[in-house]
């Protein structure tokens, strides 16, 4: 091989040779562009993938943020009807028994009632309803205060009553009624 580059001359065998490191150099380039082309690619191919990821978390964000929201709201939710049947059990059971730690018992689960329906009110999206209990409560705190009034009047008057009635009154008087 070597005995027939000597058939040519210096300059053509430099000049072939230029041409053929032109020619490596060329077809590097271009293995480099394709490679870089197919890396530009993958490239674009993973910020698709991460923006996609990236919306998927904010999503995921949102909806933790709402349960979240909704899991207070239900909790409160719980308080108050839990709130709302103390109110109901120690204001009958004052009714009844007109035990006064009963009574003030009542009125402080009313206060504490009407307390959590306030914290409610204040949120968008129970106004309305809460707004319609608050109502109801105040009509329901004056009623029951009035049965017990009126409870606690007739014990008062009943024995009073009792002692002016004439004793030979057809109608049986007994504490019992």
């Amino acid at each position: 091989m070597i005995s027939r580059l000597r058939r040519f001359k210096v300059t053509t065998r430099i000049l072939g040779l230029v041409c053929f490191l032109i020619l490596v150099m060329v077809a590097e380039m271009g293995f480099l562009l394709s490679e870089m082309q197919q890396l530009r690619q993958g490239s674009q191919q993973q910020q698709t993938t991460v923006s996609e990821q990236n919306r998927w978390l904010d999503h995921q964000a949102t909806q933790i943020q709402l349960q979240t929201v909704n899991q207070q709201r239900l909790l409160q939710a719980q308080q108050v009807q839990k709130t709302f049947s103390d109110m109901i059990f120690w204001y009958f059971d004052g009714t009844v028994t007109q035990y006064y730690e009963s009574l003030n018992n009542a009125t402080g689960a009313a206060d504490l009632l009407e307390s959590q329906l306030r914290a409610l009110n204040a949120t968008p999206d129970a106004a309305g309803i809460t707004g319609q209990l608050l109502e109801n409560l105040m009509a329901y705190r004056t009623l029951m205060n009035n049965a017990g009034n009126y409870y606690q009047q007739g014990k008062i008057t009943w024995p009073g009553l009792k002692s002016a009635m004439p004793t030979s009154s057809p109608i049986p008087l007994t504490n019992n009624c």
